[in-house]
């Protein structure tokens, strides 16, 4: 295992047995939304693989793609934003799940993340409440 899987793996490790035998990616550059999500994620039950970037989160995805269930990722991020990095996750795995979260959406890149195959369209400020929602939602399906 290299260093980067055996990261994964320690970003991974759960709170308690996961309850599900997939789990999720969140990608996002600020650290206390990624560390919030992770640690939520975790309490929950689930997996998840925390990536502070575009080129962390495809080179995550491409070893783990087979173990996770969907990506939570911010629109907007320094190198290769959002965007990008979904039409990069595409090349692993063409149907990848991915919900998009911002502060702020502008009306044309909310259209276009759609377009390119978002699932969803997240604010910063939901209640931790609503995404456990979607996710039990989504982990159900998958």
């Amino acid at each position: 295992m290299n260093a980067l899987q055996t990261m994964a793996r320690e970003h991974a490790m759960p709170a308690q047995r996961p309850t599900s035998p997939r789990g999720i990616l969140v990608v996002d550059d600020d650290e206390l939304v990624r560390s919030l999500l992770g640690t939520f994620f975790r309490q929950q039950g689930f997996f998840a693989w925390l990536a502070s970037d575009g080129e962390e989160a495809a080179e995550i995805y491409e070893n783990y793609h087979d173990e996770i269930a969907f990506v939570v990722m911010e629109v907007d991020m320094p190198g290769m934003d959002g965007p990008q990095t979904l039409l990069k996750l595409k090349e692993f795995e063409p149907d990848v799940v991915c919900y998009f979260i911002s502060g702020d959406w502008a009306p044309d890149t909310a259209a276009e993340v759609m377009e390119m195959g978002a699932v969803g369209l997240v604010m910063k400020s939901f209640l931790l409440r609503m995404l456990a929602g979607i996710v039990r939602e989504r982990l159900a399906k998958s």
